[in-house]
């Protein structure tokens, strides 16, 4: 296992390629998952090291092995929580054309959505702008309740608040931003009020904490399978599976794979998000 030398402070604050890679295979997760953000990853991990006092890479590396609550901490600054309003266009448009209105059929009272790893919240407030936009077509659901996770906490607080730079919002039409959204200055937004209710904001892990509730609609994107090698992607999707109900869809990103093995999801629809989950 390569171990770079430390000599200096200079490179206490720098963690090459190398031992970035060694950090992610200690930790289960995927080198070609971040490779296009290891660069802001890392910065969080230095800070990390200088918080703590830890001078040395390989230092670091032994804490995150021998330390539960370090690994932990180590994982949550390794989160990435870039999103953005609308992300996989074809997949919103396929939500409202035809997964919304299968839903009303197969839960005509209303749908409880889980999104899984939120981030900033980005996907939550457009499924329930895309909902509210349905809702005057008839072709959704009475209500719509909203679990929205993620393992950081002060992640969920700004989500919860709903307030967005003007650069955030530049993947949402003119007339949407306008109905659903409020302007605070020249460059922030806030989502209106009416926007936040049925959401219910907590911190959760996914990889580790189980839940007893059941879920019609299970967004797992860009977290779980990008982020994570597919020994343990697969482990942890089968068991979020059983949180979802016999015939309800679980939604993931335009270029993520589900693992080999699930002969339970059924692909849906065309944008190559949707799943379905076969009847047993």
């Amino acid at each position: 296992m390569y171990a770079p030398p430390v000599t200096s402070l200079r490179d206490y604050l720098i963690m090459d390629d190398k031992a970035f890679h060694q950090l992610l295979e200690k930790l289960g997760l995927s080198w070609q998952g971040y490779a296009r953000v290891r660069k802001g990853v890392k910065k969080n991990i230095h800070r990390h090291m200088a918080e703590r006092g830890i001078k040395t890479v390989a230092s670091y590396l032994e804490k995150v092995e021998e330390n539960g609550e370090f690994r932990k901490e180590a994982e949550r600054r390794l989160a990435v929580h870039i999103s953005r309003f609308f992300r996989d266009e074809d997949l919103w448009k396929e939500m409202g054309k035809d997964v919304m209105p299968a839903l009303k059929v197969a839960c005509p009272e209303g749908v409880r959505a889980w999104s899984a790893g939120c981030a900033m919240g980005q996907e939550v407030y457009t499924l329930r702008m895309v909902w509210m936009i349905e809702k005057e077509n008839m072709g959704v659901p009475t209500t719509l309740e909203i679990w929205a996770t993620d393992l950081d906490a002060d992640i969920l607080e700004k989500a919860r608040e709903g307030i967005y730079s003007a650069g955030s919002l530049k993947g949402v039409p003119g007339k949407i931003r306008n109905s659903f959204f409020v302007s605070l200055s020249d460059e922030r937004w806030m989502v209106r009020e009416d926007m936040k209710k049925g959401i219910l904001w907590e911190r959760h892990d996914f990889l580790r904490e189980p839940i007893r509730d059941t879920f019609d609609i299970l967004f797992l994107r860009y977290s779980l399978l990008t982020y994570y090698r597919e020994s343990i992607s697969a482990s942890v999707l089968a068991r979020v599976m059983e949180n979802l109900r016999d015939g309800g869809f679980l939604v993931i990103g335009r270029r993520e794979r589900i693992p080999a093995g699930f002969d339970v999801l059924v692909p849906f629809g065309s944008s190559g998000c949707f799943y379905g989950k076969r009847l047993q």
